[in-house]
């Protein structure tokens, strides 16, 4: 015969249809279904890292619900919570480089914290510095260098830059971008008897460093391994001939040019004349020879280590001109 009213507060965590069923020790029951509309934790965090902040931004709950501001909870060890009202993007400051901060944003609606976000607050790295002795071989540098005891390196790019434009392939200059703090570096593919101009520079989340200290350094060559193509004759006289050549191929110079050398040789095989050449327009000319006499023309390149295989060529001087005598009728 009492009446009596009573209520209770059930807290739920996810939307949705709910039945609540209310019973004494009597046999009866009363129950009701319900649509709960809770809001959701905010998702979609993202930071922008600076040289000692983190700019941190969420996507509100969806539904909204009652959710009228949100918190900023970060640990590094302590738990540091910021009320930062309405506003869905907020930045962190007097954070300390090189350390690393777990983010989370709670909605206050529902007290829920977003999925969590791991950031390391990096200032832009120092610049490197490079061995001055790289190791040299035909086709590869190896530098060696350091990192500032002060930077936070993820990773770093090496650039090379060709400096003759003797080379074989239209690739004057290369780089790498590769992770990991740097130490060492060989760069592969490059060509014999080049010089190469190498930088380095360092990066983390907070962007690209310095360019470090330039080094030069010149790949191994060996003599020339392939001859001058084709030989033609320029100029032929009694006592010399003018000669022109074509260039060795370019993947048997194995360095650079640096001369030729030609002789003419006669029928026993010994050198007659001298030779007076033009590198750069490859030709030259042979004095001192013998009228009407066969030789045997050659040619070979010449680089920093020695001299290639010779192409060679059979010449014959012209005969001398008589020359003409004064004579008198009787």
């Amino acid at each position: 015969p009492v009446t009596a009213q009573y209520t209770h507060t059930l807290t739920v965590t996810t939307a949705g249809e709910y039945t609540c069923t209310v019973s004494n020790h009597k046999p009866s029951s009363a129950s009701s279904t319900i649509f709960v509309a809770v809001a959701s934790p905010p998702t979609g965090v993202t930071a922008v890292r600076g040289p000692t902040s983190i700019t941190v931004t969420w996507t509100p709950p969806s539904p909204l619900g009652d959710t009228t501001g949100y918190r900023i909870s970060y640990t590094t060890g302590s738990d540091v919570d910021i009320d930062v009202g309405s506003t869905n993007s907020y930045t962190l400051t007097g954070l300390t480089n090189g350390q690393t901060y777990t983010i989370s944003i709670v909605a206050t609606s529902s007290g829920l914290p977003s999925a969590p976000l791991v950031v390391t607050v990096s200032l832009v790295p120092s610049a490197p510095y490079i061995d001055s002795t790289p190791t040299v071989t035909a086709t590869t540098v190896t530098i060696t260098g350091s990192v500032p005891s002060d930077s936070v390196v993820t990773g770093f790019s090496v650039q090379w830059q060709r400096d003759t434009s003797r080379g074989c392939s239209n690739e004057d200059e290369g780089s790498i971008i590769t992770t990991g703090s740097f130490t060492s570096y060989t760069i592969t593919g490059l060509e014999e008897g080049n010089r190469y101009t190498i930088t380095v520079k360092l990066f983390n989340d907070a962007g690209r460093g310095p360019v470090s200290n330039s080094v030069t350094a010149k790949t191994t060559e060996a003599a020339p391994s392939g001859s001058p193509a084709s030989i033609t004759v320029g100029t032929l006289t009694a006592n010399s001939v003018t000669l022109q050549w074509g260039e060795v191929a370019c993947l048997e110079r194995n360095g650079e040019i640096t001369g030729y050398t030609v002789t003419a040789a006669n029928s026993d095989g010994v050198v007659k004349g001298t030779a007076s050449v033009n590198v750069d327009a490859r030709q030259a000319t042979i004095s001192g020879l013998t009228p009407s006499t066969q030789y045997t023309v050659s040619v070979a390149a010449v680089n920093g280590v020695g001299t290639g295989p010779v192409t060679t060529l059979p010449v014959e001087t012209q005969g001398e001109r008589l020359k003409s005598i004064p004579y008198c009728a009787i």
